[in-house]
């Protein structure tokens, strides 16, 4: 009886394994560096030809791939995009496929107009753009829901592993907490993505109640009209910062740990209504009281900026600590 054939298992490098490999082919050949690890020729090659990425890839040493293989994302605006729909839930405002494809239209219209671009028909197109937004909703954000009881548990859970790890070594004036939100300038808070350019400004609590300068991130292209005919006209005040990008969001970030000499706590997944000290308490206040109309787009910015501030202002401390104690509690109490 013939043998089942067996097939080869497919090796696979680590990102250590592939740098001294490109290493020791700089410093005697391609050839013999392959001959003496007893590599592939041809996968030394490859290396060599993507040896810019393999050393300056960031992540572990071990890793086997330089990462973003996976299937890429259709929405590139999918983080603001998943903040507006989180935003509207907070506000208690119906959310629906519609209104998402309107926030698109008035903020991402090129990408739109591309998207639709080559549909058969209107109704195609239509039905196109709503079965995509139907898709990302239910992706992102539906099957990311907790139950009441599973955020109680987290809520719970995350508390005491907080305070027990942090608890000792930690004073109130030295924990923080941050967190970005978006405002609109063309409509009030209470009716945030109707319409208009969003500003995603993070603010920054002390556990003690106090609270940091905003970062005003404005939608916009660097170097254009807002950035130098507007910015400077913008409250100098207080130590808020205002910058511009074209998303609108902050896209990057810096190495905390590192550059501030901080530690990093990442909150617990999809439980931030409960563990975010500005989602649990501050957030909802800020929109609140911001809250007026204006006519010029410049000044609609100036105004989306002003009332933020003065909102910002009159969140007292009482508020900022009674956050921290409700999403990270010492001794957390749960109802049975």
């Amino acid at each position: 009886m013939p043998s089942a054939s067996r097939t080869s298992k497919h090796r696979t490098y680590t990102i250590q394994e592939k740098r001294k490999a490109l290493v020791l082919a700089l410093n005697i050949g391609t050839e013999p560096a392959a001959d003496f690890l007893n590599y592939p020729r041809r996968t030394v090659q490859d290396w060599i030809r993507q040896s810019d990425a393999i050393f300056d890839f960031k992540g572990a040493q071990t890793s086997k791939s330089l990462k973003g293989q996976g299937r890429k994302e259709v929405v590139p605006f999918a983080h603001g995009l998943l903040t507006f729909m989180k935003d509207m839930r907070r506000d208690e405002e119906p959310l629906c496929t519609t209104m998402m494809l309107e926030y698109i239209k008035t903020n991402h219209r090129c990408w739109f107009n591309n998207y639709v671009t080559g549909k058969k028909s209107i109704v195609s197109a239509d039905n196109a753009i709503m079965r995509l937004l139907q898709r990302f909703s239910k992706r992102l954000l539906n099957t990311r829901n907790k139950t009441a009881a599973d955020l109680e548990t987290t809520w719970v859970k995350f508390a005491i592993e907080f305070w027990g790890k942090y608890g000792s070594r930690l004073t109130p004036s030295t924990i923080y907490n941050v967190d970005e939100t978006a405002t609109y300038f063309d409509t009030p808070p209470k009716h945030i993505g109707r319409k208009g350019v969003a500003t995603a400004p993070p603010s920054s609590l002390f556990c003690t109640g106090k609270k940091l300068p905003i970062l005003f991130i404005m939608k916009g292209k660097p170097g254009g009209t807002i950035e130098m005919d507007e910015l400077p006209n913008y409250l100098q005040v207080q130590g808020h910062i205002y910058c511009v990008q074209e998303n609108g969001w902050m896209d990057s970030r810096k190495v905390i740990t590192r550059e501030a000499n901080a530690t990093v706590c990442p909150l617990p997944a999809n439980s931030t209504d409960v563990c975010q000290p500005l989602d649990v308490g501050v957030m909802g206040p800020l929109k609140n009281t911001a809250s007026v109309v204006v006519n010029r787009l410049s000044e609609k910015r100036l105004i989306s900026i002003k009332r933020t501030i003065r909102a910002w202002a009159l969140i007292d401390s009482e508020c900022v600590v009674g956050s921290f104690e409700k999403a990270t509690p010492r001794y957390p109490v749960v109802e049975v």
